[in-house]
């Protein structure tokens, strides 16, 4: 079987919007593929992204507010479903959000032949 190239850009186009939500969180630990959800998720965070598809990528754009996830030291991401179950989890270094702080995070999912 060959999957065509017009196959793989229809799968992402349709995938797309799956990838609905954004979230932040506080936790601290390495991600591990039997991970579930952050280990401290910021409810604030929990906000809609933005999706845009070019041939097998869909690159999602979730923008945290001056207003929102205040006071708390972001080190944890996660793209979400419309049913809140996490796709991925992302730890970094923390960002210490005031109210001085627009947060704009890009994901990038690529569907790729195995």
């Amino acid at each position: 079987m060959v999957i065509l190239n017009q196959g793989l850009d229809t799968l992402t186009e349709q995938i797309a919007p799956l990838f609905s939500k954004g979230q932040w969180g506080t936790g601290t630990t390495i991600p591990d593929v039997t991970d579930t959800d952050l280990e401290t998720a910021v409810a604030a965070t929990l906000l809609s992204t933005t999706s845009t598809t070019s041939g097998t990528s869909v690159q999602l754009t979730h923008e945290l507010s001056s207003t929102l996830g205040n006071g708390s030291a972001l080190t944890e991401f996660s793209i979400k479903f419309s049913d809140d179950e996490s796709f991925d989890r992302t730890v970094g270094g923390a960002v210490n959000k005031t109210s001085e702080i627009q947060l704009t995070t890009i994901t990038t999912v690529n569907i790729i032949r195995g």
